[in-house]
């Protein structure tokens, strides 16, 4: 039990606040103090937080190919209408467009990246998986911030005057 609290106070010392049971169960059924077991408490808490991650960052990819495609076809239908009736309006209104369908080809990018960081931690690069990871982080923020232009550039061709 000693050497439990030593091990789960020398983890808490590097900042680590939570360890998954399996490993903690091994380390006070155990008086033999080895490092194999502080090993696996901190590889299974790793892991533990790679998969939650992992499973956070796969709901924010989905969000942003989604939002961003849905707005494109609403613009692509808005657009088809309305090209007939007021073609400054839907000239105006284009612009959004490119940046709804470069957050779409951005989204889908982050997602081949977010597959490679997966790759890079399998095979043991954690320095290569954390800058992939940075990488489709950047890309999901890029992915959003085509979604807010392109909502600025469809609400500022309405505000614009072009409405007439």
């Amino acid at each position: 039990m000693k050497k439990a609290i030593e091990v789960l106070e020398s983890l808490r010392a590097t900042g680590q606040r939570q360890v998954t049971i399996e490993p903690l169960l091994g380390l006070l059924r155990t008086d033999d103090a080895n490092e194999a077991e502080m090993l696996r408490a901190r590889l299974a808490y790793d892991r533990d937080q790679h998969s939650a991650a992992f499973e956070a960052a796969n709901g924010a990819l989905r969000t942003a190919i989604l939002v961003n495609g849905g707005a494109a076809v609403a613009v692509l239908t808005f657009l088809g209408d309305l090209s007939k009736e007021k073609p400054a309006l839907a000239l105006a209104m284009s612009g959004s467009l490119g940046w709804f369908g470069g957050g779409v080809l951005i989204g889908a990018i982050a997602t081949g990246l977010a597959y490679t960081t997966q790759l890079a931690y399998a095979k043991q690069k954690r320095e290569v998986g954390i800058g992939l990871n940075w990488l489709a982080g950047l890309s999901v923020t890029a992915a959003y911030g085509g979604f807010a232009l392109g909502l600025y550039y469809a609400f500022d061709a309405f505000k614009s005057g072009v409405v007439s």
